[in-house]
């Protein structure tokens, strides 16, 4: 949104008597979550282009001729796009960058370095978590001074205890803000926070508040520092301290499995979309089924079936409300070992890792079984796996606890599936081990995403591009460059039926 359409907008807002948004930033989120084309067609959005998913039809070398073919198109790209020949080069423009990036028609408050060449960035690769060949730089952001009053701490899923500061009430970046974050104990040791303190704040990524430094010149004398809770401001239980390599303290994590806080934002992490999605079970129902007893573990959710008379008792839970939960539940029970390890809330273990960790060991037996250099050092296809030894170290000495151990005899109890459902299992497979497929042209039998989710399960891998690399192309009607390609440098070509033959299996 650009900067004086943001304007006129709050203006038209003010003037109605209504409340105008706080940045161009949340009135383009507030914008594309409209259900109205017509509000949407008058807030006037634009788009730049910046990258891509999968290209048919066309091969690129490079970033710079897929911008190149995008403006031949007429698809709008940003015109401040640089090449550099050095890192030094790249810093040079950054910092002269700055000085214009406020002349622009739209808020900026950072620069993405990346590397030109596809080829290069096939061969960098990614971690589980992002691309090693592109990387985000921020420009300072917009910084304001208030005073810090209290300081409370906060249970997350995994345990660890946070710290919020609450401050005298500032103005910055477009909103009044009265909390911050302070990370962790850590921070706050490093920093010398203390309450009472006059200090100077900062909104990371321009939304969320957080502590930059302290006006030691400022601060009162005799101030006391910031005690972190011996036990859990929660349940009361015992805190376990995480240390640094030189032994000082940087965080405090509550220990107890059964800590109501902690177990509150597990299960809503547990049941949300991105893991189990059980459809029905978000963070209000959860708060009531805790509330009420009803849900002591992640095991207790599959049990819920048996307390279908309390489920009816809770505020606004029907009987149909409550029918639908409780088939929800049933569902969830087949989503498998890459959601159960995903929703766990197990620390350094997201989606990516759990996936990865899942296609190797393939069954909850097989991963206790590893060791935490197995874990860290497995191989795919000849290429490192991306799980490090922080993801190697967390995910053993959770699933060796003797709380792990009791969440997973509980799943196992409820007939919850802790193995890889059929269609996501690797199935050895020579004819596809190792092997790299590229799909192109009009296809019949298959989606893309079937053959993409085919091979990868036989132990193959996608790819988006033809080269010498490719060791098969399966083409559709009007396979094009692709086939032309595939041809001159003798890869095999595949047909549909060719396809489903060398797979022994019928789409």
């Amino acid at each position: 949104m650009t900067s004086d359409h943001f304007e006129r907008i709050n203006k038209a807002f003010v003037d109605a008597g209504e409340e105008a948004f706080a940045n161009p930033r949340n009135a383009t989120a507030g914008t594309l979550k409209q259900l109205d084309p017509k509000v949407v067609q008058e807030r006037q959005l634009r788009f730049l282009a910046h990258g891509h998913g999968e290209i048919v039809g066309h091969e690129f070398q490079s970033h710079d001729q897929f911008l190149e073919a995008l403006e031949a198109w007429d698809v709008p790209v940003n015109q401040n796009v640089e090449d550099c020949d050095s890192i030094q080069d790249a810093w040079a423009k950054i910092q002269a960058f700055d000085a214009r990036r406020f002349d622009l028609r739209y808020g900026v408050d950072g620069v993405v370095i990346k590397v030109n060449r596809y080829d290069l960035r096939q061969r960098l690769g990614s971690t589980s978590r992002f691309p090693r060949w592109c990387i985000a730089y921020k420009y300072p952001a917009e910084q304001a001074t208030t005073k810090i009053l209290t300081v409370d701490w906060q249970v997350g899923k995994t345990g660890k205890l946070t710290p919020r500061a609450t401050m005298e009430p500032v103005f910055v970046a477009g909103t009044t803000v009265q909390h911050a974050t302070l990370h962790n104990l850590g921070e706050i040791l490093r920093k010398d926070i203390r309450i009472g303190d006059t200090v100077v704040i900062e909104k990371a990524g321009e939304i969320i508040p957080q502590v930059v430094r302290v006006d030691m010149e400022n601060r009162a004398p005799d101030l006391p520092p910031i005690e972190p809770p011996a036990t859990c401001p929660d349940c009361d239980g015992e805190v376990e301290t995480e240390q640094d390599e030189n032994a000082k303290e940087t965080a405090r994590y509550c220990v107890n499995p059964e800590c109501p806080a902690q177990l509150r934002e597990r299960l809503i992490h547990f049941a949300a979309r991105g893991q189990m999605d059980i459809d029905g079970m978000g963070e209000k129902v959860i708060g009531q089924l805790t509330h009420a007893c009803l849900l002591n573990s992640f095991g207790d959710i599959f049990l819920l079936h048996k307390k279908r008379a309390e489920l009816l008792q809770l505020e606004r839970m029907g009987e149909k409300k409550a029918d639908n939960l409780l088939a929800a539940i049933e569902q969830a029970k087949a989503r498998g070992l890459t959601r159960v390890l995903a929703g766990l809330g197990i620390r350094h273990v997201g989606s990516t890792a759990s996936r990865i960790l899942s296609r190797h060991y393939r069954s909850i037996d097989a991963l206790l079984e590893a060791t935490v250099e197995d874990i860290q050092s497995f191989q795919i296809d000849g290429q490192e796996s991306g799980i490090g030894r922080e993801i190697a170290k967390s995910l053993f000495v959770f699933l060796h606890s003797a709380a792990g151990r009791h969440v997973f005899q509980e799943l196992r109890e409820a007939k919850v599936r802790l193995d890889l459902p059929q269609q996501e299992a690797r199935v050895a497979h020579e004819a596809f081990a190792g092997k790299t497929f590229v799909v192109t042209g009009k296809l019949e039998k298959y989606t893309r995403e079937e053959i993409h989710a085919l091979v990868d399960r036989h132990g193959g891998r996608a790819a988006s591009s033809v080269s010498k690399n490719t060791d098969y192309l399966v083409a559709g009607e009007k396979a094009g460059s692709k086939l032309a390609k595939a041809e001159q440098l003798g890869v095999a070509v595949l047909s549909e039926t060719d396809l489903a033959q060398l797979f022994g299996e019928v789409p």
